[in-house]
C-alpha cells in the first residue's frame, strides 16, 4: 500500500498537498497549523502515469498537476525522410 507521495507546500506555507494511491486515491491537502486533512479530488478509476511512477505538482495558482495515462492505443509512428 502506498502512503502520501509527492508532496507539495501552498504558496502561502499554510498547506501541504499530496498525492495517495491506494484505495483512498486521491489528492489531498493537509492544513499545517491544525493538522485537519481533507480531499481535494478523489481519483478512484483514475489512470495515473508518469515517467517512472506517477506524478503530482502544484501549479502558480497551487492547483495540483497531474499525469494521466488515457490509453496505450495512441501509439504513432513517425518517418523521416533524409534531403
Amino acid at each position: 500500500m502506498k502512503g502520501p507521495e509527492y508532496p507539495a507546500w501552498s504558496r502561502d506555507g499554510r498547506f501541504i498537498y499530496f498525492l495517495r494511491e491506494n484505495q483512498d486515491a486521491g489528492v489531498y491537502r493537509v492544513q499545517v497549523s491544525s493538522g485537519k486533512v481533507e480531499l481535494l479530488a478523489d481519483l478512484k478509476g483514475y489512470r495515473l502515469t508518469g515517467t517512472v511512477d506517477s506524478w503530482m505538482d502544484l501549479d502558480p495558482s497551487d492547483t495540483p498537476m497531474l499525469l494521466r495515462d488515457l490509453d496505450t492505443d495512441d501509439i504513432y509512428a513517425l518517418a523521416f525522410e533524409e534531403n
